[in-house]
């Protein structure tokens, strides 16, 4: 891809990202950009990716994510209370309903955070990257200990192409 591509692509996925949090469907989204569904599903798991990538490198951006999400949502509960006050409180059916739309609007976005981070799978996924780390590291230190020493570059290479071909079948699985 050429930089001036993936220039235009990077922007474009500045742009999902913000209009899919703020609630347009990937039908809308595809339309705006004039590209397929698809594309806008390949864009939103990269962006997921690509925050995946960062927690592995950072394990407190996870602990950091978490505290905010939770925050919001708890930000989210107080603005519903309100709103059901507000509609309880309204004087005619027309404040009613407005309340009311109030309070869908909320409730959707509320699910819109809740499904846009799954807060266990990634808490599993890094778990499962903190083990990998560890039994890689030991799988090492054992290569060391006891292959000779002109055999090790090649036990490492076999050990990591395994590795490779495990997690390129565990992506093929997610995608199905």
């Amino acid at each position: 891809m050429g930089r001036g591509k993936s220039m235009k692509v990077y922007k474009r996925r500045l742009k999902v990202k913000e209009l899919y949090l703020k609630g347009e469907s990937l039908t809308e989204i595809a339309s705006k950009f004039g590209v397929s569904v698809q594309t806008i599903e390949n864009d939103i798991r990269e962006i997921n990716r690509q925050y995946m990538a960062a927690v592995e490198k950072n394990p407190h951006i996870l602990e950091r994510q978490a505290e905010l999400i939770l925050k919001h949502l708890d930000e989210l509960q107080l603005v519903k209370k309100e709103l059901w006050k507000l509609k309880e409180t309204a004087k005619s059916d027309k404040d009613k309903l407005s309340a009311l739309k109030a309070i869908i609007d909320e409730l959707s976005h509320e699910a819109r955070v809740q499904r846009l981070i799954d807060v266990t799978k990634t808490i599993n996924n890094y778990i499962h990257i903190e083990k990998m780390g560890i039994l890689v590291q030991q799988v090492t230190d054992i290569i060391k200990e006891f292959v000779p020493l002109e055999k090790q570059e090649y036990a490492l290479r076999r050990i990591k192409a395994i590795g490779e071909s495990i997690f390129s079948s565990d992506k093929k699985g997610e995608r199905s």
